[in-house]
């Protein structure tokens, strides 16, 4: 960390002498002193108070650029702070793959949550995976939360882990979202976007609003890499339900090419949630990438929004998509509102 100060200083204080204006009092403060040096070996007679001011002016004028790069350097440094979070699942490994966009910000902190030691073969341990991600998260993230001004968000993972880890982190913090291009040429870094802005023709749109949710348990489906087929839900065990979904007007496993399209979804989902707040219940059903999942997870709000049941796909059961957990248990919501209202 030090060298990389002291590397950041250097840098920005040759970029200060590449200014012009500061190259030029760079220049006028040497000229001062080495003026002064000359005068002194051929004995030419100056006023004492003129060859001090001579020696104050190169001293004010170096100290300036060299304060001025330090302060420059400060501000990059608090530029480049970004927390890390590496969301990986089991036989993920991408470690080579996302180093140049750590590169990116040289003062940074990574965390890794790894979901290898809550799957046993195809039984994957939700509830305990959940619990270790929430001990993780108070123990080492919160309160690095305060100390960056981004959190950087790159994942492989389970739709449900990341929809939960988003729901921790909440949307309380400037986030970075990153997602691997499947088809992204040899020379070209897999975990870079494509675009810095939204594809013209794509579109995120809400369809089963204009009814009145309330005591009833709404079904969220949320469209970004495929379209949900209806007969996979357990319709029947979730009665006196309205339907709701949140698509992409061309859903595809490669719909993400730009950050601006995770941003706007958020948008869409938190606004959706919102016009639903007064359901039972919500059961959110998710065919898209890690960084929607973790979006759609910071979306949910722990006072104001009911409680949501999360589900994952799973093709080999009847029906594939089955309950896995809940967030924003009854019981929690209701004591975070008496806390609000107290």
């Amino acid at each position: 960390m030090k060298k990389k100060i002291i590397n950041t200083f250097f840098r920005f204080f040759y970029d200060e002498i590449k200014n012009k204006s500061s190259l030029f009092i760079f220049i006028i403060s040497l000229g001062a002193f080495f003026a002064d040096v000359i005068m002194r070996q051929f004995q030419i007679m100056l006023d004492d108070y003129v060859r001090l001011i001579l020696t104050m002016l190169s001293l004010i004028l170096f100290i300036f650029v060299l304060f001025h790069s330090f302060y420059k350097s400060i501000i990059a440094i608090n530029n480049n702070r970004a927390l890390f979070i590496v969301h990986k699942s089991p036989l993920v490994f991408f470690e080579k793959e996302i180093e140049p966009i750590i590169d990116e910000f040289p003062f940074s902190e990574i965390i890794t949550l790894d979901t290898t030691p809550f799957r046993d073969g195809e039984h994957i341990g939700w509830i305990e995976g959940m619990k270790s991600q929430e001990n993780v998260f108070l123990t080492d993230i919160k309160n690095q939360l305060v100390k960056f001004n981004t959190l950087n968000y790159i994942s492989i993972v389970e739709i449900p882990f990341a929809i939960h880890f988003g729901y921790l982190v909440s949307d309380s913090i400037s986030t970075k979202y990153y997602q691997r291009q499947r088809y992204a040429k040899p020379d070209v870094n897999p975990w870079k976007w494509p675009r810095d802005l939204c594809p013209p023709s794509w579109d995120v749109r809400t369809k089963g609003l204009s009814k009145d949710f309330r005591g009833k348990n709404v079904l969220l489906l949320i469209e970004n890499s495929y379209k949900i087929d209806k007969r996979d839900i357990p319709f029947n065990s979730i009665t006196n339900n309205e339907v709701i979904t949140v698509s992409v007007n061309n859903p595809s496993i490669n719909d993400l090419q730009s950050e601006e399209q995770v941003k706007k979804l958020g948008i869409e989902i938190r606004k959706t949630l919102d016009r639903v707040a007064t359901a039972n219940t919500i059961h959110i059903f998710a065919a898209v990438p890690p960084p929607t999942s973790f979006v759609i997870g910071q979306q949910i709000n722990q006072s104001a929004h009911p409680e949501c049941w999360i589900y994952c796909y799973k093709k080999s059961k009847n029906p594939p998509y089955k309950f896995v957990f809940k967030l924003n248990p009854k019981q929690d919501r209701n004591v975070n509102r008496k806390e609000n209202i107290e």
